[in-house]
């Protein structure tokens, strides 16, 4: 599962939660060290299909209107 994070200056950040991995902080996808940064939430879903990900919504949005959950799919399987 992941959530896309929005900041109120419109851009956004993934948080993996995989159920294996322990996230407790709920870190930002990272490249080089550095949490990745997309313009905005289909950047970022992009991206992840891109990287062969099938992105199904989870829900509606949580208790605050800058966060939203997907569930992935590696696509293929």
């Amino acid at each position: 599962m992941i959530e896309l994070n929005r900041n109120l200056g419109g851009s956004c950040y993934v948080i993996l939660f995989d159920g294996v991995t322990p996230n407790p902080k709920a870190k930002h996808y990272q490249e080089n060290g550095r949490d990745r940064e997309f313009t905005h939430e289909a950047a970022a879903l992009n991206f992840l299909y891109d990287l062969g990900w099938e992105v199904t919504p989870n829900g509606g949005m949580m208790s605050t209107p800058y966060v939203y959950r997907y569930l992935l799919k590696q696509r293929g399987q």
